[in-house]
């Protein structure tokens, strides 16, 4: 009887088993495996950089509602926002077995010029501060819809930028060059693609972290060098700030399936 029993469930499993023997050992492996190139995305647009106040909350002694933070040297004390202009390069690939979701591999350029707003610092730390950032950055985001017109991610990366202070009074120009550490840059996009013409436009709001410190300071006449003289004052400056972005530009060899 027992042979009997395992006869018939010998038979009843007999296709599940042969269906499993027929799988190739590694298909998990070959659905993971396969990436697909998702298009290089080539914009030029607009940032807004609000630069953000700093304030020391190490306080060792108890607070009360009395106590005011102390306020620290910031990027914001001096000189308004800025909007300046913005350059993006980025490739997106995703897995062939999900392409909603993609990895964002990407480069951003940008200029920015900040106005003083405090008259007597000018001629230390210029009337009119200039900034150049390269950053480069990886990000991870998903398509909203299926037809994959609307794409949010988020993304980060180090910003490598570089601080110059102009100051001119007739003939003569202050130009105070500032050190810089690494940035660190964070945030998030929206990205609308274009459903007949390759276009694209985005929309961001990053976050960037990082401080500055006023060097030196050279003197100018009709060009010339007159002198040049460092700090010997501690002149560092935190210069956190939000960004707002938006750009358009194409999408090349974008896929579609």
């Amino acid at each position: 009887m027992n042979r009997f029993l395992l006869y018939i469930l010998f038979i009843a499993l007999s296709p599940a088993l042969f269906a499993q023997a027929d799988l190739p050992a590694d298909s998990t492996q070959l659905t993971s495996d396969k990436l697909v190139f998702k298009g290089l995305r080539v914009q030029y647009g607009l940032n807004l950089i609000i630069p953000l106040k700093d304030e020391d909350r190490e306080d060792p002694n108890v607070p009360d509602r009395f106590e005011v933070l102390e306020k620290r040297p910031s990027v914001a004390a001096f000189f308004d926002g800025s909007l300046g202009q913005t350059f993006d390069l980025s490739a997106g690939i995703s897995n062939e077995y999900s392409l909603k979701n993609e990895f964002i591999f990407g480069l951003s350029y940008s200029y920015n010029e900040y106005e003083n707003k405090e008259r007597s610092s000018e001629q230390a730390l210029g009337s009119v501060l200039k900034s150049r950032t390269i950053s480069p950055y990886v990000g991870f985001g998903s398509y909203y819809d299926n037809s994959q017109s609307v794409f949010f991610y988020g993304f980060l990366g180090p910003a490598f930028k570089t601080y110059e202070g102009n100051y001119s009074r007739g003939s003569v120009d202050y130009v105070t060059e500032y050190s810089d550490d690494p940035f660190f840059r964070f945030g998030a996009r929206m990205q609308v693609n274009g459903k007949v013409l390759p276009t694209v436009i985005t929309f961001g709001f990053e976050v960037e972290l990082g401080k500055i410190e006023a060097e030196s300071v050279s003197v100018y006449r009709d060009g010339d060098l007159l002198e040049s003289a460092k700090f010997t004052s501690d002149n560092q400056l935190a210069a956190n700030s939000v960004i707002f972005t938006i750009s358009g530009g194409l999408n090349l060899f974008k896929f579609s399936k």
